[in-house]
């Protein structure tokens, strides 16, 4: 599947077009509070709302990808919002969709691209992947596309996350918690740069972003090819002082 098909995250089942002057009512599965789903799936939810096409739109909280794309195919939610590798997963029922079967969603839009965050703390020693080993490091929330994302990149590493760290699985605000309060080391997020979750970090705390080397991410593109190489630049976030190399999934 081409590049462009798969790397979306905006998923749907349901046409916008209501019948007659009935009210269509729309439910859009967005994210947790912090991360960048959880405010669009309000905007579109408003902007759908207030279109005069007869449609009432509401956004629900939840732990993002995966669970939206489960939510969308069982038909609690009409729209999901979901990283590409994510999706990839849900329609060919592979890794993390290996249990559901190959799931029955469409794609209605690709929105932006998202590239991984692997972000700790000055002082806690990890200037590099392997870094981590050793280290109590949150991959992300159950049921959301963070870990997915987390784990190709770790797998493509040698990085076993059952053996190599202590591995958590924070949602968003209880990761910024955690690495405000030093109860973990590091966390991987998955999000539009600059993301809301960092700053707030670095409000509190001198925060340091973990590029991965270059032949690393040309091995992860290779392996998964709905991913692409990103840069986040300097001035991106003000604690950044060098361009951080990593891989975005678009959604």
């Amino acid at each position: 599947m081409k590049k462009s098909i798969i790397a979306i995250a905006l998923i749907g089942v349901l046409a916008f077009a209501s019948a007659g002057s009935a009210m269509t009512f729309i439910t859009i599965g967005s994210g947790g509070v912090g991360g960048t789903y959880y405010p669009l799936g309000g905007a579109m939810a408003e902007v759908l709302t207030n279109a005069g096409i007869d449609v009432k739109a509401t956004s629900r909280a939840t732990s993002a990808s995966r669970e939206n794309c489960r939510l969308v195919a069982s038909g609690r939610a009409h729209i999901g919002m979901t990283m590409g590798s994510a999706l990839y997963q849900a329609i060919t029922g592979t890794e993390a969709f290996e249990p559901d079967g190959k799931l029955p969603l469409q794609i209605l839009m690709s929105m932006y691209p998202a590239p991984q965050h692997l972000v700790t703390v000055k002082g806690s020693g990890i200037t590099k992947l392997e870094d981590i080993k050793g280290k109590k490091v949150s991959v992300g929330a159950p049921g959301g596309g963070d870990q997915i994302l987390t784990n190709l990149i770790l797998k493509a590493a040698g990085i076993d996350p059952e053996k190599d760290f202590t591995r958590q699985q924070l949602t968003q605000p209880e990761g910024v918690m955690a690495l405000k309060d030093g109860n973990v080391d590091a966390v991987f997020w998955n999000f539009a740069a600059p993301g809301s979750a960092v700053m707030e970090v670095a409000a509190q705390r001198e925060v340091v972003m973990v590029p991965l080397e270059e032949e690393l991410v040309q091995k992860i593109i290779t392996e998964n090819p709905f991913l692409i190489p990103y840069t986040i630049k300097v001035g991106t976030y003000d604690s950044i002082k060098e361009d951080i190399r990593t891989i975005a999934d678009s959604n």
